[in-house]
């Protein structure tokens, strides 16, 4: 029996924690934290569709409340009280918080590479409700199901939530059930699209007659993290006909009960939920891109009575019942979407209610691209996201240090604005060999000029119908190389780029007013390329080269001294004195009393065109091209060779071969291996002759020789 004295003491201790409570929710109701952008994705798939490198990101803006702020009016109830107390607090509308208006004109997303940071420039937004129509923007429900037993009765309820979930799908959403045994990963379903309902309903059928598992201890926190860590790896090979989605969401429907297992415990549901708020599962492997995963925490209270199989006493049920609550409460994560809440059997609206309020939650979500021109072949880049010039009334986020993108950069073109170039050309009448060229765009080369090049294609020579491979790209590069048709920058700025034309009529392609010039524009740092397929390579106007105004002025003189020479002449010639006498017969016989006679001589032909004359180099590091009048250096060292062998045998600089009049000489650098023809070797530093169809040797590589040639206009 209690004493008088304990009696009041409780009750103004019940009063006490009333007040407490009441003022605390009085308190927090109106106070909402500031509002905080997260980035929870940065993809780039969008520059596989539309070839310029636009990073897509979810960007999650609000103001949210602790959920120890939410739930505390609940902390004196027990048991049922309590749950249903937390349930109807949490499934209240805004009870977790508000979200906040996107300023999408002071947002800045920098990209920092190698200690320097670039800004990429905002293109546009949408929210994520009304984004949902563009291919690939949806989210990827992985729903994990805890089949213990001792959910009881309610498992029907947790089958009815999953199957509203699989309802509720949008048109690029994807879902896929995990069922959790006693110690393993019990089944699972394939990823299924909104169309499949007959195999997620099968799934889901399945499973009410086959949940077994009963173990005393079980590791629920290791199945959680390893279901996750499966579920969205998988995602990588869902098959060429699924587009995985921009968003994650993961959904634990569990009773949280691990039994004696360390983990599974209130501190250990804080360390599974930091790392599915980070996002990175292996943080050994830098090559995954980072996922924050919004967790979706639905606590089953388990059914814990005593039981002589169980051998526990009702103190340790309810004991065991409390952690379970915290695991499951500590697993989700509001601040990036996560939600909480406990689910009620006799409540029929609960699984709509759940599903619409956290729909809701997504719906607010933007989807934000942004044009990043400077991101670098490097795996891993640094994001910030800033609001500049708004203070904190919008905190950013700063949070994705070394993230890969999950796409090689190099596959992106440079961002050339081709209009921009081309009414430029058109204003100077085209490109002329020795000219210049200027190009317009975005570059990350400010004023270094020894990272820009511009290669001039000569005309026959074949584009890719799509755009390359990597090692297609690198191929693409040694060929330009060869061809020996470079123009070198002589200005640059982060905007523009001039270049030196060559000065050789190969670069002209076609006659007349048709006549144009292709070019691609090369960043040797990112190893970059302008566009390279017939329908992205950059064509502008050319024209044959002029004639300076001094050549015509040189001309004309020498003409005109030309004449006036020949009128001296004349006129000496006339000043001399006649031989002999004026009469008839003196004429007669005089040499020069007659014309001489006429000689018929036939028309000449006329010349036969010119023939230009190149070289083909074939090996197995492919093919090489040798112009006339031009020298090829071939070797191991891209700095000094055109050519480029990557045989070790071969030497840096092996061998050097020049075409000139027509002829083909070959000569040894004075490599280690040494060069040979016809299987002798050739003396170091002496030109040797070759003709079409030879072969040689540069160490252990054999090269044949074929000589092109094509008609001159």
């Amino acid at each position: 029996m209690q004493s008088a004295f304990a009696y009041p003491s409780a009750i103004f201790y019940r009063l006490a924690l009333s007040f407490f409570v009441f003022g605390a929710l009085l308190f927090s109701s109106t106070l909402l934290a500031a509002p905080r952008a997260k980035l929870l994705r940065v993809d780039s798939k969008a520059a596989l569709s539309e070839g310029d490198p636009i990073l897509t990101t979810l960007i999650d803006v609000y103001s949210h409340r602790s959920k120890s702020e939410v739930g505390i009016a609940c902390a004196p109830l027990k048991s049922q009280e309590r749950w249903d107390c937390l349930s109807e607090a949490f499934e209240k509308k805004g009870a977790l918080g508000e979200p906040s208006a996107f300023p999408a004109e002071r947002v800045a997303l920098t990209v920092e590479i190698n200690q320097k940071e670039e800004k990429a420039q905002y293109v546009d937004h949408q929210l994520f409700s009304a984004a949902h129509e563009r291919p690939g923007t949806g989210t990827n429900w992985l729903v994990v199901l805890d089949a213990d037993a001792r959910t009881g009765k309610s498992f029907g309820k947790v089958v009815e939530l999953a199957s509203t979930i699989q309802e509720s799908l949008g048109r690029h959403d994807l879902i896929k059930f995990m069922t959790l045994g006693e110690r393993d990963l019990m089944s699972e379903s394939d990823w299924l699209t909104s169309a499949e309902t007959k195999s997620a309903k099968k799934y889901l059928e399945i499973l009410k007659v086959n949940r077994r598992a009963n173990a005393r201890n079980r590791p629920l926190f290791t199945l959680i993290e390893a279901a996750a860590r499966s579920g969205f790896s998988s995602l990588a090979n869902i098959g060429s006909d699924l587009e995985a989605p921009l968003h994650h969401a993961l959904v634990v429907i569990s009773n949280g009960f691990g039994g004696g297992d360390p983990l599974t415990t209130g501190s250990g549901a804080m360390q599974l939920e930091r790392t599915l708020t980070i996002g990175r599962f292996d943080n050994e492997n830098t090559q995954v891109p980072r996922t924050p995963i919004p967790v979706i925490s639905i606590f089953v209270p388990p059914s814990l009575r005593r039981d002589s199989a169980l051998l526990i006493s009702q103190k340790m049920a309810l004991d065991e019942t409390a952690l379970a609550q915290e695991f499951m409460f500590g697993l989700s994560n509001p601040e990036i979407g996560g939600f909480f809440s406990i689910l009620r059997p006799k409540e029929p609206t609960q699984s709509r209610r759940i599903v619409d309020i956290v729909r809701e939650r997504f719906s607010h979500m933007v989807v934000a691209r942004f044009l990043a021109p400077c991101l670098a072949p490097s795996p891993t880049q640094s994001f910030s996201l800033l609001f500049p010039g708004i203070g904190e009334a919008i905190l950013g986020d700063q949070s994705f240090r070394d993230i890969p993108i999950g796409f090689d950069p190099r596959q992106w073109p440079l961002t050339i604005d081709a209009q921009l170039t081309r009414m430029t050309v058109n204003r100077e009448k085209g490109i002329e060999p020795g000219g210049t060229l200027k190009v317009f765009g975005q570059f990350c080369w400010g004023s270094d000029i020894q990272r820009p090049s511009a290669y001039f294609l000569p005309a026959g020579e074949a584009l890719p119908s799509t755009p390359l491979s990597e090692q297609g790209a690198i191929d693409l590069q040694k060929k330009l190389v060869s061809l020996d048709l470079r123009g070198a920058a002589t200005k640059s700025g982060r905007s523009f780029v001039e270049f030196s034309v060559p000065d050789n009529d190969q670069i002209l392609i076609g006659e007349g007013k048709r006549m144009t010039v292709r070019v691609v524009v090369v960043d040797a740092a990112s190893r970059r390329m302008s566009g390279i397929a017939e329908d992205s390579i950059l064509q502008l106007p050319g024209r044959e080269k002029k004639i300076p105004r001094l050549y015509y002025v040189a001309g004309g003189l020498a003409v005109f001294l030309t004449i006036l020479l020949l009128i001296l002449i004349f006129k000496a010639a006339r000043s001399f004195p006649k031989r002999g006498s004026p009469d008839s017969s003196s004429k007669a016989q005089s040499p020069y009393a007659e014309a001489a006679p006429t000689q018929v001589t036939s028309r000449q032909e006329p010349q036969r065109e010119g023939k230009k004359v190149r070289v083909e180099l074939h090996s197995s590091e492919g093919k090489f091209i040798l112009l006339e009048g031009k020298s090829l250096k071939m070797g191991r060292d891209g700095s000094r060779c055109a050519a480029l062998f990557s045989n070790p045998q071969v030497s840096g600089l092996h061998a050097t071969m020049r075409l000139k009049e027509g002829k083909l000489y070959l000569r040894d650098e004075g490599s280690s291996s040494g060069t040979r023809k016809d299987g002798i070797r050739i003396e170091s530093g002496q030109w040797v002759p070759l003709d079409d169809n030879n072969e040689f040797q540069l160490g252990p590589e054999s090269i044949i020789v074929k000589f092109v040639s094509s008609l001159q206009k």
